[in-house]
């Protein structure tokens, strides 16, 4: 089942259906992602991935303090979102800025 959060409102129904698992981009037309990841937070079973191409330590920090479990940069393999994905769900933790949260790290030749 796909939900989505491009018409006012829509977020809300992520609350009557208490998914095990949200994946969501930040940038979204109507509702600021940061603000549903807020939201969501608010089911205490549902854990959130962020997939997005904004992937500077701000906007993961941002993630972060709104909320979200794990994070994947658009750029990356699928493979890697289904790490992630698997992660997410086979841990019993909520990201702080302190960690943990779990992200596909850069490839070595990006962190040169």
């Amino acid at each position: 089942m796909r939900r989505s959060c491009r018409r006012p409102g829509r977020h809300r129904q992520v609350e009557g259906i208490a998914p095990d698992l949200v994946i969501l981009d930040i940038n979204m037309p109507v509702l600021n992602g940061l603000v549903a990841v807020r939201q969501i937070c608010l089911l205490p079973t549902t854990k959130i991935v962020v997939f997005s191409v904004h992937d500077s330590d701000q906007t993961k920090q941002e993630i972060i303090a709104a909320g979200a479990h794990g994070f994947v940069s658009k750029g990356k393999d699928s493979n890697d979102l289904l790490r992630v994905v698997r992660d997410v769900l086979n841990t019993n933790i909520r990201a702080t800025s302190a960690g943990p949260f779990i992200e596909v790290p850069a490839p070595a030749s990006a962190r040169l």
